[in-house]
């Protein structure tokens, strides 16, 4: 699951990182065009559509190496118990969100689809980018739930310790058995 999550990031990081330098080559020839008397009509529709792909498909690839902000309650609390029960209610929270936007945004691409909804400059499709929109934030969800995964094991693995640990201090020494 980890290995899937990170080879489906790293395509989508490569995707988005290849929108962002796409977008830098239209804004740049677009002023150029400018400056010899040449406008390019609609750069403003494709770089708004590249700049969404951008952040859209770096979102995964950001969390899957924790590059987001992160509030500093959690690293405060001491018990690693309830520091993972916090930790998992926040993936859950974060995975049901991403999981929301991704079928908002597939609804959203199937409706424009069927209008037949164009760009307002250059009348293109915009439902493309709405359909990649939409599986960057299924990917996003995917890796919430990754982590989701990892977590349980995680708390799993802590009650199973601090129960042990339980068991071990109420034994009480009994000189009957030889303890």
């Amino acid at each position: 699951m980890k290995i899937i999550n990170q080879k489906l990031q790293c395509v989508l990081a490569i995707v988005g990182g290849s929108s962002l330098v796409a977008m830098l080559l239209v804004a740049v020839s677009d002023i150029i065009s400018r400056l010899i008397g040449y406008s390019f009509s609609g750069a403003y529709e494709v770089i708004g559509w590249l700049s969404a792909t951008a952040i859209g498909c770096s979102l995964g690839y950001t969390q899957m190496h924790k590059g987001h902000v992160k509030i500093d309650f959690i690293s405060g609390i001491r018990n690693e118990v309830v520091k993972s029960l916090v930790s998992f209610v926040v993936l859950l929270a974060s995975f049901y969100l991403a999981s929301l936007v991704g079928f908002q945004l597939i609804k959203y691409a199937f409706l424009i689809y069927k209008v037949g909804s164009l760009s307002e400059t250059l009348m293109w499709p915009v439902y493309p980018w709405v359909f990649l929109l939409a599986f960057a934030f299924f990917t996003f969800a995917f890796s919430f739930l990754t982590e989701l995964f990892y977590e349980v094991l995680n708390m799993v693995r802590l009650v199973k310790v601090k129960f042990s640990r339980k068991a071990e201090l109420n034994i009480i020494p009994n000189e009957e058995c030889g303890l």
